[in-house]
């Protein structure tokens, strides 16, 4: 009924789930009337791309971030000390900038695109066929081979 793992749900579908906030394209045949809740599902795949692949930088900042938010709050209790509400404020501000950065806008849809294109134009893989671990793996290993061909430029 819907995809279950990485390893056979389609980029493609996976990132419509994204840009659309719309589940359904989690579904194996998409299903616009269908009522079930699919954020578990979404869930179990995004948590099987952070444990195969990692975070990315802007989510560990966010997630720092949030840790620091929460300390300070604490230790303005504990300490009963009014003058780290500023900056309290100013980690909260920081905090929303970063969650503004994940936002899914069309400069990231457009990324994704190019992305995409390139990956399957590198990898000769159908990206109608391209499921997400596929696509992650490719990433990583194309990211890898340009830190290397740019290692190379350097040393020149």
């Amino acid at each position: 009924m819907f995809y279950k793992s990485i390893d056979e749900c389609p980029i493609l579908n996976f990132q419509r789930a994204i840009e659309t906030n719309d589940l359904k394209h989690l579904l194996k045949e998409y299903d616009k009337n269908y009522k079930g809740d699919l954020s578990a599902v979404f869930k179990k795949l995004n948590d099987e791309i952070i444990d195969e692949f990692g975070l990315t930088e802007i989510n560990q900042l966010i997630f720092y971030k949030t840790k620091e938010i929460v300390k300070l709050k604490a230790r303005k209790i504990v300490e009963d000390n009014e003058s780290l509400t500023t900056d309290i404020q100013i980690a909260e501000m920081q905090l929303k900038r970063l969650h503004d950065k994940t936002k899914v806008e069309s400069s990231i849809k457009q990324l994704f695109s190019s992305n995409h294109r390139v990956l399957t134009k590198w990898s000769g893989r159908d990206s109608r066929q391209l499921i997400v671990f596929d696509y992650y793996n490719d990433l990583r290993d194309f990211e890898k081979e340009i830190e290397k061909d740019a290692g190379k430029d350097h040393k020149k």
